[in-house]
């Protein structure tokens, strides 16, 4: 049988233990776990998931997460995803980024338009906020990763990021992803 994807999205109030169910839920339903996420905002939980299995699977675990989230008052989103296809991944190099700012509200704004400007994709983004210890300055770190098309010039792009993160008073790095 040919696989399929499912990616979930539950917010759950922190006194519930949502993952530890969703994980033993997942465990009796035979389904691949591709990726899973799961922060703590305030009072609440966040989950997110990337299941893959053939097609009876993911109706039968779709079924049992709706019905915990019924049950327990979360709210959840389901959808199917389509694999991507394999023939163009050859075409895009996967670079990490990490940068470091005073927090600023135009962080995201800002490296997502760099990226989109130079024709990148980017796959996944992660920021946090918090207090230097010695300083006491609000802070920001990002980590991201974003696929560059392999035809693209690395050198300019790299000296134009850093250039970019100098005008932006960002501290980055930009470095080819080893996983």
């Amino acid at each position: 049988m040919t696989q399929q994807n499912l990616v979930v999205c539950i917010v759950a109030p922190i006194d519930r233990y949502c993952f530890a169910d969703v994980a033993q839920a997942l465990d009796t339903s035979h389904c691949e776990i591709l990726s899973s996420t799961m922060n703590t905002f305030d009072d609440h939980h966040i989950v997110t998931l990337y299941l893959s299995g053939n097609w009876g699977v993911l109706i039968k675990t779709e079924a049992l997460l709706k019905r915990m989230a019924k049950k327990n008052t979360w709210e959840m989103i389901c959808q199917r995803a389509t694999p991507k296809e394999k023939e163009n991944d050859h075409a895009l190099l996967s670079y990490t980024v990490n940068c470091m700012s005073v927090d600023k509200a135009d962080i995201p704004k800002h490296l997502g338009g760099f990226f989109a400007h130079k024709s990148c994709h980017l796959l996944s983004y992660n920021s946090s906020r918090y207090q230097s210890t010695h300083s006491r300055i609000h802070m920001q770190s990002v980590n991201a990763r974003v696929l560059v098309p392999a035809d693209s010039n690395l050198g300019s792009l790299r000296e134009d990021f850093y250039t970019f993160c100098d005008d932006h008073n960002y501290e980055a790095v930009l470095d080819p992803d080893r996983n």
